[in-house]
């Protein structure tokens, strides 16, 4: 309810201020951003294939004494935390006067994923919750590394040509996500309903409609209307 208090009322409250400057600060936030996820991903990575989980569904409940299931579920809690730390994406774009970035699907995406990491990690800190804690904390390395780089000026971003295909690795992993909960849905599991496999199917479908539309809208529409004011 903060976060979208602020993301709401801020920009009204900075409509007739100078827009503040945090180059430095943000270049910093990110790398942070970045290696924590890197981090996370790794520990992920190496607790589960220690432990010899697959991606969907686990036969047993996970045992708590297990020092590679408490590192695993640490690495998840680490990941959970870091969704606050990203609300300074938006606090930023606030105090910069960067409104046309406070998107539906960038406040929608803050808001939902943290309030949902939280479910996986306080029930359900196994199975269906790792596979995509790891490829979502994948992705964001690679995304946060472009946001320092896009900080550093007009020299640096001539080579930022690739920012539409982070889009299409988002849209890449939405699609494995719910590959995975389907697969899952099917599977017998001891301890997880298949309830909770249909909405987490459901909750990443939203997100991969809203992001497909999102890349269409951003990278397909301009294309075209480029080729057709050439053709005139």
């Amino acid at each position: 309810m903060t976060y979208l208090t602020v993301v709401i009322l801020g920009p009204k409250l900075m409509k007739n201020r100078q827009p503040f400057e945090f180059k430095r600060l943000i270049l910093v936030y990110n790398i942070t951003v970045a290696v924590l996820n890197a981090y996370i991903c790794y520990e992920i990575f190496l607790r589960t294939t220690l432990l010899k989980y697959t991606w969907t569904c686990l036969s047993n409940k996970p045992d708590p004494t297990d020092p590679n299931e408490v590192r695993l579920s640490t690495a998840m809690w680490m990941y959970y935390i870091t969704k606050y730390m990203e609300f300074l994406d938006s606090f930023f774009f606030v105090l910069r006067k960067k409104e046309n970035q406070l998107s539906f699907l960038h406040i929608y995406h803050h808001a939902t994923m943290t309030l949902y990491s939280w479910i996986l990690v306080k029930f359900i800190p196994y199975g269906l919750s790792y596979s995509p804690m790891m490829f979502n904390s994948g992705v964001h390395v690679i995304t946060y590394i472009y946001y320092g780089l896009s900080t550093l000026g007009p020299t640096v971003a001539k080579y930022l040509w690739w920012k539409k295909y982070i889009t299409l690795i988002q849209i890449i992993q939405f699609i494995i996500g719910m590959t995975v909960a389907l697969t899952a849905y099917f599977t017998e599991c001891a301890f997880i309903t298949p309830q909770m496999y249909l909405i987490h199917f459901l909750f990443i479908g939203g997100f991969l409609f809203l992001f497909l539309k999102f890349y269409i809208a951003s990278y397909k529409k301009p294309m075209k209307a480029t080729k057709s004011s050439k053709v005139q």
